[in-house]
């Protein structure tokens, strides 16, 4: 009766505990929102900024020696949680930077610098304190997010005097950062050929590394948001379509070594292509640059399907899945088609021509159709009938007494 009674204190005492750790980190960024107060921003204000970084800092390090106590007693899931806390507040870090580069950019170079290196240092000291490896080729992607995070602010508030050439250049980030995900794609490969390795230790999954990965992209594409917003860059939802697209697919492709999340993955696909489609319906920003760049480049759907066609066609020879080819080549054909038969039809005696053309497509389908079920009911007829015939071949089917 004892015994049970300590292990039912021991069990309160750490939900407690747990829900102890929850509460504080609301109350960081409960701390944080109140001090920063970006909807009532003060000119040239910057010791609140300076309190905030300082103390997402401190609680950062904080947590990393708590989830390296955690590991050490086999705490697996306060260890988990501590690390995610530590990486999800690393990158409120450069969110919060973007303030400071609206009060003093000249200070604000400087200190981004130094969080860049400090970030790189925390990542190094986590795999070693938490018992888990990044591979170096994710590594290095993982600090491709990293710089990512740093980036955008400084380079979009270097352009404030120029807003047209600003707009422009935020919208060619966004295409960058979709290009990075898109190479993700050689990392899956690299990941299928090395096979989905297995460990007993929770931290050493495969799957470990590609969590902080995909936190890092999360919070380089909140950073992206939060950049826009808090430097007053107009924006339209399809800027961040394509980073969405080369996302789903990269999920798409890391699925063909977990078949049973394959379904789910082309759902998550799918999903992304109906917000390319709706957010397409955003209106150009106002001060956007107009000429060449803005006719042949920023059409939401053309440059949207013609980066799905390249997503499908480098999916296929980057993990050898030919098969992603039909769909890439589809596309193309359906748009010459849709259009082609809209040329006709507008045509003179188009609506006429149109539907003989539709006669005989309709025709030809239906040939076809009976003709390969004629062949494969003629093979499976001649096969009925060797079986039936040869007394050797049926014995090859028989099963083996022995």
């Amino acid at each position: 009766m004892h015994a049970a009674q300590k292990n039912l204190s021991l069990v309160v005492t750490h939900k407690f505990a747990r829900a102890l750790y929850w509460c504080s980190l609301g109350l960081l960024l409960a701390g944080m929102w109140v001090l920063i107060d970006p909807f009532h921003r003060s000119t040239g204000s910057r010791s609140h900024i300076y309190i905030t970084l300082g103390a997402f800092e401190l609680y950062i390090w904080l947590l990393l020696i708590l989830a390296r106590w955690h590991e050490k007693k086999v705490w697996l899931s306060d260890t988990v949680r501590s690390g995610l806390f530590a990486a999800v507040l690393s990158g409120l870090l450069f969110l919060t930077l973007n303030e400071l580069y609206l009060a003093s950019a000249g200070e604000a170079w400087w200190v981004t610098m130094v969080i860049v290196v400090l970030t790189v240092v925390k990542l190094i000291v986590a795999e070693r304190w938490l018992g888990f490896s990044v591979p170096v080729p994710l590594l290095v992607f993982c600090l491709l997010w990293i710089a990512v995070l740093a980036i955008p602010a400084p380079l979009i508030h270097y352009f404030r005097d120029n807003k047209s050439f600003q707009l422009g250049l935020a919208y060619v980030i966004c295409w960058l950062v979709a290009f990075l995900v898109a190479g993700h794609l050689w990392l899956v490969r690299w990941q299928i050929r090395r096979t989905f390795y297995f460990d007993s230790r929770l931290l050493g999954m495969w799957y470990v590394p590609w969590l902080l990965l995909a936190l890092l992209a999360a919070m380089a594409l909140g950073q992206l948001y939060s950049v826009m917003w808090g430097l007053f860059v107009d924006w339209a939802q399809w800027y961040f379509s394509p980073i969405f697209l080369a996302a789903g697919f990269v999920v798409v492709a890391l699925s063909i070594g977990t078949v049973s999340l394959r379904r789910y993955a082309w759902a998550l696909f799918g999903l992304t292509i109906l917000h390319a489609l709706a957010a397409a319906h955003s209106q150009l920003p106002d001060d956007f640059p107009t000429g060449w760049f803005a006719e042949y480049f920023v059409n939401p759907y053309y440059t949207g399907g013609v980066f799905i066609i390249l997503l499908l066609a480098g999916g296929a020879m980057l993990l050898e899945r030919w098969w992603l080819l039909a769909p890439a080549l589809a596309i193309p054909a359906s748009v010459g088609t849709f259009q082609s038969v809209q040329i006709i039809w507008n045509c003179r005696h188009g609506k006429g021509l149109t539907l003989l053309l539709a006669a005989f497509i309709l025709l030809a389908v239906g040939v076809t159709l009976q003709w390969l079920q004629e062949k494969r009911q003629f093979l499976i007829n001649s096969t009925t009938v060797i079986l039936e015939l040869d007394p050797d071949t049926i014995s090859e089917y028989e099963p083996n007494e022995d």
